[in-house]
This record gives C-alpha cells, structure tokens and sequence, in this order.
C-alpha cells in the first residue's frame, strides 16, 4: 500500500488555512493506542483565542467523533503556513515510512 493510511487531508488545507490567517493555530493529534483499530489516525483541532481552547492540550479532548481523548497526543501546533505546511508533509512522509515497513515484512 503506497498511499498513506490516515493522512491529513490535503484538500482540507483551505479550511485549515483559513484558521491560520483568523489568528488562530491548528493543534494536530495522533492516535497513539497500538490496540486501537485507528491507530496512526491524525485530526487537526482549532486552538487559539476565538477557540473553546486557547492553547492545546496535551491530549484531545473526549469527543464522540473520536472516542476517548487520552489515545490522540499532540504532535505539533501549526501557527503559519509553513508550519501548516511541514505538519502535512511530516504526517505524510511518517505514512509513507511505515508502508515501507510493512512492505518489508
């Protein structure tokens, strides 16, 4: 499988960029439960002053989308486009380092 399994969607990035430009960051989390069938899975959460959180969390918050917030941990908080920009190629490039693993196997 050479496509990443759950990467930050990249026709979302107008969403996530108008976050950015209203002054707010973009707080990307990751699934880190290896028993969880969604593990590796990753989420953008707005964070900023207009936001229901001001800063991120260390881990997301309990949702229903999402299940249990304790399995999503913050990776890394975007606060410009470059920064939006180098979380969707890290997320990216982690997607496409572990398919070679398992192309290994």
């Amino acid at each position: 499988m050479d496509t990443p399994r759950y990467p930050i969607e990249k026709q979302h990035r107008d969403v996530l960029l108008s976050w950015i430009a209203s002054g707010d960051s973009v707080a990307i989390y990751q699934n880190m439960a290896l028993d969880s069938a969604s593990a590796g899975r990753v989420f953008p959460l707005r964070v900023g002053p207009t936001c229901t959180f001001k800063e991120a969390p260390k881990q997301a918050p309990d949702t229903p989308q999402y299940g249990f917030g304790w399995k999503y941990r913050l990776q890394m908080v975007a606060k410009t486009v470059e920064g939006l920009d180098t979380a969707v190629d890290w997320f990216d490039y982690e997607a496409e380092q572990a398919a070679k693993k398992r192309r290994k196997k």
